[in-house]
């Protein structure tokens, strides 16, 4: 039996209910709300934005005191990208290999070197090779320590996870701080969620994805808003017996305040 023939039975078996249209109370919340700390201890060196500002992702908030991190990658990267040893490395691997190979088809025609003297040019012609490839590995290795440092760096600059406004800054400038302390606070209110707890036979009423309207009292007047059913909790609750439910919306320009409460209209 499809739902919508299992409602027309309920209604004709004296369950109007089912068919009345309900109104039901919650309250909505921004879906992202993040709080940033700091990955370890330290000093605040600036602060970059104020409460109240619109915030873009991966802009930087707060900077960090960073003197020793940024030294420490300046000198990585000096190292890093001086090539010298490795060119030499390179350029003398190419000599005595042109060498050796000249002195084997000297040696191939009887010419006049001995097998003594092709040998020694063997080896150091191998230990050319062996001498420049342990310096690709360093090379390999200066690079990696040079990334390291850029990403310990980084972690001084606390930046936005999100697009959004910033709601608290815990701290000032100069104050210090300790490792995964709170710094700053930010919100998204371009989204929202309504949250309710409805019974057991209003939940069945509900499906995820379906479109629903909501309504919201912003000042002196009445917001009616679509949205979009995300969640409805798999288990009720077994103190009250209620299923948690939520309903994306979107707020573009802000006129609902997160965290006030709403109405869902469910027919």
């Amino acid at each position: 039996m499809t739902l919508k023939r299992t409602i027309i039975s309920l209604c004709l078996a004296g369950a109007p209910w089912v068919c009345a249209a309900q109104s039901i109370s919650g309250i909505t919340k921004p879906i992202h709300a993040v709080v940033l700390s700091g990955p370890m201890h330290g000093q605040i060196e600036q602060i970059n934005v104020k409460e109240g500002d619109t915030v873009g992702v991966g802009q930087t908030l707060i900077t960090l005191r960073h003197r020793v991190e940024a030294l420490e990658t300046e000198k990585l990267e000096l190292i890093w990208k001086d090539k010298s040893a490795l060119k030499a490395a390179a350029n003398r691997k190419s000599t005595l290999a042109k060498l050796l190979e000249s002195s084997q088809a000297l040696y191939a025609g009887g010419g006049s070197i001995s097998k003594e003297a092709l040998s020694k040019e063997q080896v150091e012609a191998r230990q050319a090779e062996a001498d420049w490839q342990r310096l690709e590995v360093a090379e390999e290795k200066e690079r990696l320590e040079y990334e390291l440092a850029k990403e310990e760096l980084d972690r001084r600059f606390i930046k936005s996870s999100i697009a959004g406004t910033v709601t608290r800054i815990r701290h000032d400038m100069g104050e210090r701080y300790q490792i995964n302390e709170p710094l700053i606070e930010l919100v998204d209110t371009s989204r929202g969620w309504f949250i309710a707890n409805v019974d057991d036979a209003t939940g069945r009423r509900l499906r995820p994805a379906q479109e629903v309207s909501l309504s919201f009292q912003a000042g002196d007047k009445q917001l009616q808003v679509k949205g979009r059913v995300v969640y409805l909790a798999p288990v009720l609750d077994a103190a009250s017996g209620l299923m948690e439910i939520k309903v994306e919306f979107a707020n573009p320009d802000n006129l609902i305040h997160l965290g006030s409460s709403g109405t869902l209209n469910v027919d």
